[in-house]
């Protein structure tokens, strides 16, 4: 009898280790699935960024591409701004960096302490000075004098409405000013927007919005030096 039950004892000893061990190596295999499956995870996502990428790539013209790259050429500005609210009175603009000058037209009624024309813009630090520095309209005026610009002439540059383009189709292509461009329709700040780029510099020299046109007129590249930039 006590055979019998020593031998029960060892067979139940038996099956609870069998048992034990089943589960433990149905853990490990869980975990590994587990494991095996992170790096493919991983991969989904990674995947689908690059897809994010393409698709927002894919709304820009190849072609377009290829000649907005050419400005990289280009390290200063110098143009004659022009749109069509401000008519047929221009300002010239100077621009190299973050730097800007401005000589600008001066309402001949404009009171003469406040009289400023030329302006200097230092995007980096914010500010705007204007000066009285025309020979002819400043005789008895300080050429250091800081004067507040009656108005912010810190407008987007050519510069800046390339690096706006992030879509768009050519529709045509013009001379201005004897340079060669393309014309583009795209879209900036939610606006339907029409673009004429210089095909060599990848530069805009013309832009139109609706109703509201701004030309860059008299455009020459890379002629500025950085003491006309310095008041």
């Amino acid at each position: 009898m006590n055979k019998i039950r020593s031998s029960s004892f060892a067979l139940l000893v038996f099956i609870l280790l069998i048992t034990l061990m089943g589960c433990a190596q149905s853990t490990l295999e869980g975990s590994s699935d587990s494991v095996a499956e992170r790096p493919s995870q991983e991969g989904s996502l990674q995947e689908a960024d690059a897809q994010q990428v393409a698709k927002e790539d894919q709304g820009l013209d190849e072609e377009i591409a290829k000649i907005l790259a050419k400005r990289e050429r280009v390290k200063s500005l110098t143009y004659t701004y022009y749109d069509s609210e401000q008519g047929a009175q221009g300002d010239h603009y100077a621009v190299l960096g973050s730097k800007i000058r401005v000589d600008n037209f001066i309402p001949q009624n404009y009171h003469k302490e406040d009289l400023h024309t030329v302006v200097f813009i230092d995007r980096e630090l914010g500010i705007q000075v204007g000066y009285c520095r025309d020979e002819s309209r400043c005789k008895d005026i300080d050429p250091n004098k800081k004067v507040t610009p009656f108005k912010n002439y810190d407008r987007r540059t050519p510069f800046d409405w390339a690096n706006l383009i992030k879509n768009g189709k050519i529709v045509n292509t013009q001379t201005i000013d004897g340079r060669n461009t393309i014309n583009i329709e795209t879209t900036i700040d939610g606006v339907p927007t029409l673009m004429w780029i210089d095909t060599y510099y990848g530069i805009p020299m013309k832009v139109q919005q609706g109703d509201f046109v701004i030309t860059f007129d008299e455009i020459a590249f890379n002629t500025v030096k950085p003491e006309e930039v310095t008041p």
